[in-house]
């Protein structure tokens, strides 16, 4: 399937550019669910309670106690984090200081199950070498691949060097798509399925596919969260050396 990108201005919702439809609806509709989180990207989720203001992105975009995001109507926030997954590589903040949350943070319901090889999916970015912005998110359109892992997302003349900087999650699986999906500032923005659904956070791409934490992980995160399970503060191990440019490509 050929790549398709889109683009949308949320003070006109006119679809600027687009090959389907369907795929701009459903952009147009989770587009202000969708912020700038530090210089990659998230998105809005709930633990239980509407408008909760809680935000799911990637740890190597945001893993501190706090992140600076900005929301789809351009006004930056101080997020506080609620909890870290290393294995899966997923951090949740909660926006502070917002005055309408029923206006500013539109959660995405997620979809815990599985995908099925050749099933459409879209990617959209807050921020991104394409020009993403909060205010003017993009999205680009794929279909899903066969399950990856970490460990198989990385070429192998450093396979071993990356799972020894992060065992624990070497093996954690991941979406894959059949083309490059996102961009450079699209991590730990969402994957939709046809029904606007999340089925996954962008982790990383390569010049042939793009790569996503399944939704089930953001779910087991957010159950965590609402059982009171206290935010976890350990350093993220990012890699070093030759493999921090390779890092920082995926960021």
């Amino acid at each position: 399937m050929t790549d398709v990108i889109g683009r949308i201005d949320l003070s006109s919702k006119e679809t600027i550019q687009s090959n389907s439809l369907n795929a701009a609806e459903i952009f147009a509709q989770a587009a202000p669910s969708v912020v700038r989180v530090n210089n990659g990207s998230g998105v809005f989720v709930s633990s239980g309670t509407a408008h909760s203001c809680e935000i799911v992105t990637q740890t190597h975009v945001a893993n501190d106690a706090t992140a600076d995001v900005v929301a789809a109507d351009g006004i930056s926030y101080k997020a506080s984090l609620l909890l870290i997954d290393p294995v899966h590589e997923l951090s949740f903040y909660k926006l502070e200081g917002v005055l309408d949350s029923a206006k500013v943070c539109k959660e995405i319901q997620i979809y815990a199950g599985e995908l099925a090889v050749g099933q459409h999916v879209i990617a959209i970015g807050a921020r991104g070498d394409d020009g993403a912005t909060a205010e003017k998110p993009n999205f680009h359109e794929s279909t899903i691949k066969r399950a990856w892992t970490r460990r198989m997302a990385y070429a192998d003349n450093f396979i071993d060097r990356w799972s020894h900087q992060q065992p624990e999650s070497a093996d954690s699986p991941l979406l894959s798509t059949s083309e490059r999906l996102t961009r450079k500032g699209y991590s730990g923005g969402p994957w939709l399925d046809a029904n606007g659904q999340l089925v996954g956070i962008t982790w990383g791409d390569t010049a042939w596919s793009s790569f996503a934490d399944p939704g089930k992980f953001v779910q087991q995160g957010l159950d965590r969260i609402r059982a009171g399970v206290p935010a976890s503060q350990a350093p993220v191990k990012k890699p070093q050396g030759f493999l921090s440019n390779i890092w920082r490509l995926l960021t």
